[in-house]
């Protein structure tokens, strides 16, 4: 389904463990320039790698050493300016480097000395914004210009917000976006995004970054700002966001997460690639980690979908890969299925682990019986073969690739409760809770609850299952009775009755009932979807999603029911367990009924995956048509005459037809004769 992804893989390790360094890219290389460690100090260093042979080389140290400074590339020279080291404080020195010499020189320094800062290029001229002195007022707002040819600098409009940051400042389209920061002086942290604009001198202000950050990266690919790591403290918690900026829309979306946390590191674009360099790791050891963020082709199937008559169908991936995993177990490029449902393949192409997925929607509608002879008068059974059943996918690698991002728990009830999303938040089963058939019919495959409060699957307090901003909640159920509110999912009850998140029906009724879902916030208020009228006794497929702007929906069966729109929910505080089947600590609230595969995402998934999610857990449901005009699998004919019988199966997608060719013998005159009169001793 999913033609493109990506994946972060590792490439060859910076020669020197360095954070607070600065990156330029030039001929097609990058230049880590600067930084240091507790080992070598402040560091000169310049360090090159080249991307098409996977190697990096030392080219000639800088005059001064420093770290947290800014560099930029103008007319095929880099430009090092600022920072920092022991000797001499904040620096306002600017070295330029020639690549055709391999020398360092010197310009004419910054207006004033300023380490922590970022800088960018925009029409042969580097801008310089933000920073720190050293002493009061600690942070600046300024924005110098500085033109190489010329050799000068010039002050322009300054910023809104005073603050230190490091290769934060980029350009799309004639704009300049600045994008979070400290003020180590106060420890205030900012996720402020200011744009500046070149051609009239002037600042604006944008989307905010969605957590306040400083120590992180920013570049550009594809005309979108990219976000990355970073840290709210003294580097301790670093962070591995990644977040993607949008200029067009204003808004900000996740990206796919840094395999590691990382802060004072940097970040550069080439060739349509990011790598992410260097830095401090999650306990603030410099690191020379080289990390690329790379795209992988994900059409491996080349149908999405495939719509076929019979008992099985073929799926044929794409040949000369490796590692071959269909999520039905086969080991090959191609795999036979009976069933309809979700089949998804995995492998490798040598760079990158590829997925992707296919619907097969299979209709075997073969008549059992083959042509035949009968006599008049006699009874013939024709009958259809009945549906293989799919069986729920019994881990998250079985799902559909899009539907593994950002699962943070997957209780499938293959037998047992445990969390086969991979996180570990295995259920332990409480009170009367016992396993049962699902909507397929299939033993040990759900979970019966009676509906009293010490019946429930508590499922721990793993920090993963800490969301905030966006959520998605989903599960098949089946209402049969409860106490009060029975609970779906309940994570509440944390300093104060109005936490956290819940998915519940309201009421016992065994007729209908309303679904209530709820995000909360920490002041008690949430966004909150409901629907009417659910009936009760029978399965039904339930999903709630939130979104980062504050967009509730409720789906039943794969149909969004019910919205609500209101602030996002930014913050939450946890410290109950995630429970199933009834209220935190609670002697109220118990579901009674039937509950299967439930799933926690920390994003929200899109109506198509609702949707996906929906038709891979359905149960099989056809209808047969029968030219006789029966509507069940199986009819019995009682013919007089030689007939062709046919028969239509749909399952609401493929629609498959076969017929059989029944003859029929008259025998009433089994001798021809009545009266025989023959002479001789024998007669025929």
């Amino acid at each position: 389904i999913i033609s493109w992804a990506q994946v972060w893989n590792l490439k060859a390790p910076m020669p020197t463990a360095r954070n607070n360094s600065a990156v330029a890219t030039l001929n097609n290389k990058i230049y880590v320039i600067g930084g240091g460690n507790p080992v070598i100090g402040v560091s000169p260093a310049v360090e090159v790698y080249d991307p098409v042979s996977n190697t990096w080389e030392i080219k000639a140290s800088l005059n001064t050493p420093r770290h947290e400074l800014a560099a930029c590339v103008v007319n095929g020279k880099i430009y090092a300016i600022g920072g920092y080291n022991s000797v001499n404080g904040a620096l306002n020195t600017v070295e330029e480097y020639n690549p055709m010499t391999n020398t360092w020189v010197f310009k004419v320094p910054m207006p004033s000395s300023l380490c922590e800062i970022s800088a960018e290029v925009y029409n042969n001229k580097i801008y310089v914004v933000g920073g720190w002195l050293g002493f009061a007022p600690w942070h600046v707002n300024t924005l110098y210009e500085f033109d190489p040819i010329l050799n000068t600098w010039t002050t322009k409009a300054p910023c809104s917000v005073a603050r230190n940051q490091i290769s934060c400042f980029k350009e799309i389209n004639n704009k300049m976006y600045f994008v979070g920061g400290k003020n180590a002086h106060n420890n205030q942290f900012y996720s402020v995004n200011e744009v500046y604009n070149p051609i009239n001198n002037s600042w604006s202000i944008a989307s905010p970054l969605p957590t306040a950050l400083w120590s992180g990266s920013l570049t550009v690919l594809n005309n979108e700002l990219h976000h990355i790591g970073g840290t709210n403290q003294a580097h301790i918690p670093n962070f591995n966001y990644h977040y993607v900026y949008n200029p067009i829309t204003n808004i900000w979306s996740n990206g796919l997460s840094l395999p590691s946390k990382r802060s004072a590191h940097v970040s550069v674009t080439l060739n349509g690639k990011i790598y992410v360099i260097g830095g401090a790791d999650s306990v603030n050891n410099p690191v020379n980690t080289n990390y690329v963020l790379e795209n992988c082709n994900n059409n491996i199937i080349q149908q999405d979908t495939i719509s076929a008559c019979g008992a099985s169908v073929l799926i044929t991936g794409t040949n000369g890969l490796t590692n071959y995993q269909w999520s039905n177990g086969d080991t090959t490029a191609s795999t036979n299925v009976t069933s309809s449902g979700w089949y998804t393949l995995t492998a490798n192409d040598g760079n990158c682990t590829l997925t992707d997925s296919v619907f097969v929607s299979l209709v075997n509608a073969n008549i059992q019986q083959n042509d035949t002879t009968i006599c008049s008068g006699a009874t013939l059974t024709l009958s259809v073969a009945q549906p293989s059943i799919g069986q729920t996918p019994c881990s998250s690698s079985l799902l559909p690739a899009n539907l593994q991002n950002g699962l943070v728990g997957y209780w499938p009830f293959c037998g047992n409760a445990n969390d086969e999303s991979g996180n570990g938040n295995n259920g332990v089963v409480n009170g009367g809770v016992i396993l049962t058939t699902d909507r397929n019919n299939i033993p040990n495959s759900a979970y019966l609850f009676p509906g009293n409060a010490s019946s429930y699957i508590d499922c721990g307090s793993s920090n993963v299952l800490n969301i905030n901003g966006a959520i998605t909640m989903a599960s098949w159920v089946l209402m049969d009775g409860g106490t009060y509110n029975p609970r779906i999912i309940s994570r509440e009850n944390c300093n104060g009755p109005f936490n956290g998140y819940l998915f519940a029906s309201i009421g016992t009724s065994n007729i209908h009932r309303t679904i209530d879902a709820r995000f909360y916030r920490n002041d008690g208020s949430s966004l909150y979807s409901f629907c009417d009228s659910v009936t009760s006794l029978v399965w039904q497929h339930l999903v709630y999603t939130a979104n980062n702007l504050g967009v509730g929906n409720l789906y039943l069966n794969g149909i969004l029911v019910h919205s609500d729109s209101s602030s996002p929910v930014n913050t939450n505080v946890y410290c109950s367990p995630l429970n199933i089947g009834r209220k935190n600590n609670s002697s109220f609230d118990a579901w009674g009924g039937k509950l299967d595969d439930i799933g926690i995402w920390n994003r929200a998934l899109s109506s198509f995956e609702v949707a996906q999610l929906y038709t891979m857990g359905s149960p099989i449901s056809l209808t047969y048509l029968w030219s006789t005009g029966d509507t069940t699998a199986t009819i019995n004919i009682n013919p007089t005459q030689t007939t062709s019988y046919w028969v239509q199966v749909s399952n609401g997608i493929t629609t498959c037809t076969d017929t059989i060719h029944v003859t029929v013998n008259n025998v009433s005159n089994l001798i021809a004769q009545d009266t025989i009169s023959a002479c001789g001793s024998s007669i025929t």
